[in-house]
């Protein structure tokens, strides 16, 4: 019975040892998979910031060709006023 025992003991410690290198392998490829995630994340995150400095670059183009737009039409208004001053005193 002692034998038994004793063999009973010795497996249950294989058997104990086995899954421990299991749980280590499986915190592994958890920590692995966790690491890889953080990675495509922080990638998203980097794309997004590039990608809404162009958006405001973009932006400030426009505003600007606007603005230059909107003083070439005052311009514009402002010499059709005073040619049609000129003759209006007609």
């Amino acid at each position: 019975m002692q034998d038994n025992l004793s063999e009973t003991f010795k497996r249950l410690q294989a058997a104990n040892a086995m899954i421990h290198r299991l749980q280590e392998r499986e915190c592994e490829v958890r920590k692995l998979q966790a690491d890889k995630m953080m990675a495509r994340e922080e990638k998203c995150i980097a794309h997004w910031e590039e990608f809404m400095r162009e958006q405001q670059n973009k932006r400030a183009e426009v505003d600007e060709e606007h603005r230059k737009a909107m003083e070439r039409l005052k311009e514009q208004y402002s010499e059709m006023e005073k040619e049609l001053a000129k003759y209006a005193s007609f």
